[in-house]
């Protein structure tokens, strides 16, 4: 006998047809934006500590004026080898452009990675990225750094609606 089970015909259809009707099923019905934060961007950067002691070499203060906030310099300076920490940050800075989707001008201070009182870091977005992240929906952002080895890398993982 021809056994179907007490599911709406939709459904019956999306199981003999395949999940490709959910699309279908979701454009005919409608979708909902979920309550709970689901994962909007993923961006991971890799950035040789030598090629960032090289340009600070080569440009100083206006290197630094120029890709790093007030606040990122002064948490690196804090250290006897700023290099790493600042390479974090700029990897940080084009892990967050990644996740973004990669598109559009990117201005560097307008991204920024703090710490919390036990050293934890966190992105912020300021101005005009702000301002896109909150049109995609954006509404937290995760941030991972890591140093070691004359490299530094950095993972952001973006939060949405």
């Amino acid at each position: 006998a021809n056994f179907q089970p007490s599911i709406p015909p939709a459904a019956w259809d999306c199981l003999r047809w395949g999940w490709g009707v959910l699309g279908e099923l979701a454009k005919r019905f409608g979708s909902r934006k979920s309550p709970h934060p689901m994962i909007a961007g993923i961006g991971v950067d890799v950035v040789a500590t030598e090629r960032i002691r090289r340009m600070q070499e080569e440009h100083g203060e206006r290197f630094l004026r120029r890709l790093f906030t007030q606040l990122e310099r002064d948490y690196c300076a804090a250290f006897s080898d700023p290099v790493p920490h600042l390479a974090a940050r700029f990897a940080a800075k084009e892990a967050a452009y990644k996740a973004l989707g990669g598109v559009g001008p990117i201005r560097w201070k307008e991204m920024e990675t703090r710490n919390d009182e036990r050293g934890k870091p966190s992105l912020h977005f300021h101005g005009e990225t702000l301002a896109r992240a909150s049109e995609a929906g954006i509404i937290r952002t995760q941030l991972s750094l890591a140093h070691d080895a004359g490299v530094a890398v950095a993972q952001v993982v973006l939060e949405g609606t």
